[in-house]
């Protein structure tokens, strides 16, 4: 009811304009909370899941979320959007924006990671897990052929679930820590 009051006193948004609607930001606040819900319930546990069988109810919550996050991001993100590739105007102000998106997406992804290594070791393929299952997601959303960006977003995921792996990052080893928040994006 509220959408639709929003609409018929406002008119119907296009493009961007429609994603920042005061309604359409309360459906993404409940599609966050909704989304997170298996991901808080285990935050929530005492016990820690090990295997990735047992991380992935907390893996998939992650993911969807991230995925929610990202709609709302999309013209931002590398796969939805190719603004380095000179199908824009070029300029100062396109090269500064496709910065600014590069650094909003990674900033989302791998804060979400570093939140979550904060609580759990990750079992092996968690991080391919989340971060492909949000390339993928986006890609649905690509206007033109994306696959050659997911595959990239799946090598880079293939790269940073390595680099967990070498340097086993955790709140107890800072200087691992710090070396994966530096090295992931």
């Amino acid at each position: 009811p509220g959408d639709l009051l929003w609409h018929t006193l406002f008119g119907i948004e296009e493009s961007i304009d429609a994603l920042y609607s005061p309604t359409h930001l309360l459906l993404a606040a409940a599609l966050v909370l909704g989304a997170s819900g298996a991901y808080r319930a285990a935050w929530a546990r005492r016990e820690s899941p090990r295997s990735l069988g047992e991380q992935l109810p907390m893996l998939l919550s992650l993911a969807a979320t991230l995925a929610g996050l990202t709609f709302f991001l999309e013209y931002t993100h590398p796969v939805g959007n190719f603004w380095g590739l000179g199908r824009f105007p070029q300029g100062q102000d396109t090269q500064a924006f496709g910065i600014i998106a590069l650094l909003l997406i990674n900033s989302v992804l791998v804060g979400a990671l570093l939140l979550t290594l904060r609580r759990w070791r990750l079992a092996p393929g968690a991080v391919v897990v989340v971060l492909g299952i949000n390339a993928v997601a986006i890609g649905f959303m690509a206007r033109e052929y994306p696959y050659g960006q997911i595959g990239a977003f799946l090598v880079a995921a293939l790269l940073i679930e390595g680099v967990y792996r070498w340097l086993e990052p955790s709140p107890r080893r800072v200087a691992a820590l710090r070396l994966f928040a530096f090295l992931a994006p």
